[in-house]
């Protein structure tokens, strides 16, 4: 089985929302996701090596890290986290990891994530990104209460 841990410092950017800008053209809104991409792709290949890419059914855990605003409440500041309720949106942030790591070579496709954990918080440490990619076994299911099996088949 195929582990792959590492972090990604830096203001994680989404990928997804387009604007057109004439002639049939759309592109990207988030001037900041190519550095972010090429930012998870350089991370990514480094933890990776030269191995071969990730293929099979994957499991990923992501957590996106955003600095804690000053206007955040004192409780907040003190604890030093918090949830982020606002944008960007966590699925954007997510879609612009999985074509990083394809583009990257580390995975084959990111038609073969399976599962999925992420979260996305404010902190009064550095913004980046940690990720956790592993390829897990075709019988095993997951569901949001826990792992189970096709034997047992239940949480």
């Amino acid at each position: 089985m195929s582990v792959l841990r590492f972090e990604v410092p830096g203001m994680p950017a989404p990928q997804g929302s387009k604007r057109h800008v004439g002639g049939g053209r759309m592109v990207e809104s988030s001037k900041d996701l190519p550095a972010w991409r090429s930012s998870v792709a350089w991370a990514a290949r480094a933890a990776h090596g030269s191995r071969a890419a990730m293929d099979g059914p994957l499991a990923m855990e992501l957590s996106f890290t955003f600095p804690l605003p000053a206007s955040r409440p004192k409780r907040d500041r003190v604890r030093g986290q918090r949830w982020r309720t606002v944008k960007p949106d966590l699925d954007k942030l997510c879609r612009a990891v999985f074509d990083a790591l394809t583009d990257a070579g580390v995975i084959t496709d990111d038609a073969r994530i399976v599962q999925v954990t992420a979260l996305k918080q404010e902190r009064t440490d550095d913004a980046g990104l940690t990720v956790y990619v592993k390829q897990v076994e075709e019988e095993e299911l997951f569901t949001s209460k826990g792992k189970y099996s096709h034997e047992n088949n239940h949480c």
